[in-house]
């Protein structure tokens, strides 16, 4: 989105003047709710019907249960095997998602948590403590919904992620 300089002057945009002019690193470590709103924990708010407020007021557990009254959700790790929970649940004939809002760097390539530093993951990790709880959730009750005997016979989905390994054994 290319906004007028003058808008982007507005308090509307801080956040988006600051994150193009600072480093990745002094963005998120920024201790500005103007900032927070949109680097802390913003998957449990949405969840928690608090999406512009930095009040957390609601528990874990009660997102959790909201996560396992939803018939279906994207784990962008699995796109292959949540395609194929999508069209079970669904009963959709659909054979792919389309990509779109990815994230890229200047040369089009996209942001890797390999190439950020310690400091770096420690602040995100502080600042979505409630986000990192509801992740592991989700992907652990997915991974249990899409499983072997839950899958449609004659389909099986590579089931690889970097983000959240596989157990051993599961």
């Amino acid at each position: 989105m290319n906004l007028p300089d003058e808008e982007l002057r507005t308090e509307r945009y801080y956040a988006v003047l600051l994150a193009k002019s600072v480093s990745f690193e002094r963005f998120i470590s920024a201790d500005d709710p103007r900032v927070d709103v949109y680097v802390r924990n913003s998957h449990f708010r949405q969840l928690t019907n608090s999406c512009w407020s930095l009040e957390t007021t609601n528990k874990v557990n009660g997102v959790c249960r909201f996560i396992d009254r939803m018939p279906w959700y994207y784990v962008c790790e699995y796109p292959d095997l949540s395609l194929l929970w999508m069209r079970r649940v669904f009963n959709w004939d659909v054979d792919q998602m389309p990509r779109e809002n990815v994230t890229g760097v200047g040369d089009g390539q996209a942001t890797s948590l390999y190439t950020l530093d310690d400091r770096t993951h420690r602040i995100i990790r502080m600042k979505n403590n409630l986000d990192f709880a509801l992740y592991r959730y989700a992907v652990d009750r997915f991974l249990i919904r899409t499983g072997p005997r839950n899958r449609p016979s004659g389909r099986r989905a590579a089931v690889t992620s970097k983000v959240h390994p596989q157990r051993e054994g599961g």
